[in-house]
């Protein structure tokens, strides 16, 4: 029995889609396979007799086909790859060597002058001078240089401190409103008002305008250290004190933000004696 290869393969295609479904083959397609296998099972020694030639050359053919199709391999050892270092995951901080703190001398030059610890330098705080100068009287103008000296280096232990508005007592610094910052200090009425009082035990009016009425007015020709400088004029008067130290220069609380210092005099300052 023989059959065309289209039949064997609709019948094996039949078979393979009822395997796949689970269900059994239709009977025209198993008689159909059932026929195939007995006609393979019969021809099977033919196809062995036929095919013998070739399947004995397999063997040898094989490696050589295979030579042919195959690029050749380096059968030679890799070289050996070191690993690769293991990065650490931690970061790198490197932490600055301590630094000294830094301490400046507290100096106050000048004959005759004592201060306490802490008044900062105030070669620092005036350009261009390598020391105090010495305060000059005029011996021809009556005048009590002792308490004038007294009041100045009063005001000196204020230098540095802050401007705080309303600050300043008869016995030192105070925060006032606290617009200057965190550390106690003075406006400029209040720092003529300590000075006056450490040197004198006298208290002067709070305020700029008051003080100014307090004392007299000269002329700058007559104008010692120790005296005070009135400026800042308004409607309401003179809103801005300061003391005299000769030389065109003064000791004051200039405003808020800055620090008592000596500044040089301004045009507008008016002198006032008060002793």
């Amino acid at each position: 029995m023989a059959f065309d290869p289209i039949s064997i393969l609709v019948a094996g295609v039949a078979a393979a889609g009822a395997a796949v479904q689970g269900s059994p083959l239709p009977p025209p397609v198993a008689d159909v396979a059932a026929n195939v296998v007995a006609a393979v099972e019969q021809s099977a020694p033919e196809w062995d007799a036929q095919l013998a030639p070739y399947l004995e050359q397999l063997p040898a053919d094989i490696p050589a086909y295979a030579e042919q199709l195959l690029p050749p391999q380096d059968t030679s050892p890799e070289p050996a790859v070191p690993d690769a270092p293991v990065e650490s995951l931690e970061p790198t901080i490197t932490v600055p060597a301590p630094v000294a703190p830094v301490v400046a001398p507290v100096v106050l030059a000048g004959p005759g002058s004592s201060a306490p610890s802490a008044v900062p330098p105030l070669t620092s705080l005036i350009p261009g001078l390598s020391s105090v100068p010495e305060l000059v009287f005029d011996p021809n103008i009556p005048r009590d240089v002792e308490t004038a000296r007294k009041v100045i280096e009063a005001a000196l232990t204020a230098l540095g401190l802050p401007y705080q508005w309303g600050g300043g007592a008869l016995d030192g610094p105070t925060m006032g409103d606290g617009t200057g910052g965190a550390t106690a200090g003075y406006d400029c009425s209040g720092l003529v008002r300590f000075a006056v009082f450490q040197a004198t035990g006298k208290e002067l009016p709070r305020t700029s305008q008051i003080q100014f009425t307090v004392g007299t007015q000269i002329a700058w020709d007559s104008a010692q250290p120790g005296d005070l400088l009135f400026g800042n004029w308004q409607a309401d008067g003179a809103n801005h004190v300061a003391i005299y130290l000769g030389g065109g220069r003064m000791i004051e609380a200039p405003q808020t933000g800055q620090l008592v210092q000596i500044s040089a005099v301004r045009s507008d300052m008016v002198p006032v004696r008060l002793f």
